[in-house]
């Protein structure tokens, strides 16, 4: 079986990509979408891709106080919460894709 090879970009031209991609028509008027991609992106080329967790994007990207964030799991109905509602409610999977930027 032939396998493709995927070339591998330098940091700079990854750097080069992701910001090409945030520039985009898709992300100029989608600020909170930008700045989540822009946190990721940088922590991904940084190496630093474990430090990316929920509570660091709440606080950090978004500028959450840190005990909101289990507020609004509960509300929400985050598996993680211990409110009754949640005990027989089934997660939900979004498939996210994108066609082009």
């Amino acid at each position: 079986m032939n396998e493709v090879e995927e070339p591998v970009l330098k940091l700079e031209e990854q750097r080069e990509q992701l910001d090409r991609v945030l520039r985009s028509n898709v992300f100029k008027s989608a600020h909170a979408l930008r700045k989540f991609l822009e946190y990721v992106g940088s922590k991904a080329l940084a190496g630093f891709s474990a430090e990316v967790k929920e509570y660091a994007i709440g606080t950090e990207v978004f500028g959450r106080p840190a005990n909101q964030l289990s507020r609004r799991r509960s509300r929400c109905g985050h598996p993680r919460s211990s409110h009754p509602a949640n005990l027989c409610r089934k997660p939900i999977l979004l498939p996210l894709s994108v066609k082009s930027l």
